[in-house]
């Protein structure tokens, strides 16, 4: 897939993998659509100049989303347990977006930091933990998109004190701040030591995929509840959560 230069190319090639998704009912999609909400978000936070260096920002989140749209095609080992996800019916949508979440913030994310080329300053860091909101939003607003389309969903969702959308938190701030300080250490590493270095963040990432596969004993009751309320049609998700 051909690499975005622009904002707007990842949003418009994101557009065209959520139709083909909602077009091959493929459960990839979910991740998608919450990946288009979050990259227009951003864009719109850019245009109204919220961040200290906008351009910056600009340039980040391009290479960040190039990361992900390469492996569109040709999966490297980290991103392979989410496209085989696809294949799965019994995950329900929340274990699509953490999947998803898991390859491209544990390990994408700092690669991208360093490939900014750009110094990891006070001013950059506010910026980056500003992406932390918008984060935050946009992952509650696919939930409440998914729950409008299940009176059952959002009693669970009431019952449950909202502990998906905390678990996703959680995870996100975790994440998001391990790959800031990797993004440190892998700039003051030589060759030999990123290697090493990147081989450790791979399998860290993969050991979090087995845990979103199979979780632990209160985010799998939550799943199992999940799964009973959720809506089997792909097309029907993909529709109600598109952004």
């Amino acid at each position: 897939m051909q690499e975005a230069d622009h904002i707007n190319d990842v949003i418009d090639t994101l557009h065209a993998l959520i139709d083909k998704s909602i077009k091959d009912e493929s459960r990839v999609g979910y991740f998608i659509c919450l990946y288009g909400k979050v990259t227009m978000a951003v864009r719109d936070a850019i245009d109204a100049k919220m961040f200290h260096d906008n351009e910056r920002m600009h340039k980040l989140d391009v290479i960040f989303a190039n990361y992900f749209l390469k492996n569109v095609t040709h999966h490297n080992s980290v991103w392979y347990s989410f496209f085989q996800a696809r294949h799965i019916k019994s995950y329900v949508v929340t274990q699509h977006l953490l999947l998803g979440m898991n390859a491209h913030i544990n390990y994408d994310l700092a690669q991208a930091l360093l490939d900014t080329k750009e110094a990891f300053t006070k001013e950059f860091h506010e910026d980056y933990l500003k992406i932390n909101e918008i984060l935050y939003q946009e992952v509650d607003a696919i939930q409440k998109k998914l729950y409008k389309t299940s009176l059952l969903l959002r009693l669970i969702d009431i019952i449950g004190l909202r502990f998906d959308e905390a678990y996703v938190d959680f995870s996100m701030i975790k994440a998001r701040d391990e790959a800031w300080e990797n993004a440190l250490l892998l700039s003051k590493m030589d060759e030999t030591q990123k290697k090493t270095h990147l081989e450790n963040m791979q399998k860290r990432t993969l050991k979090f995929a087995i845990m979103i596969i199979k979780p632990p004993f209160l985010y799998k009751i939550f799943l199992f509840f999940n799964k009973i309320c959720e809506k089997s049609s792909i097309r029907f998700n993909l529709l109600a959560l598109r952004p």
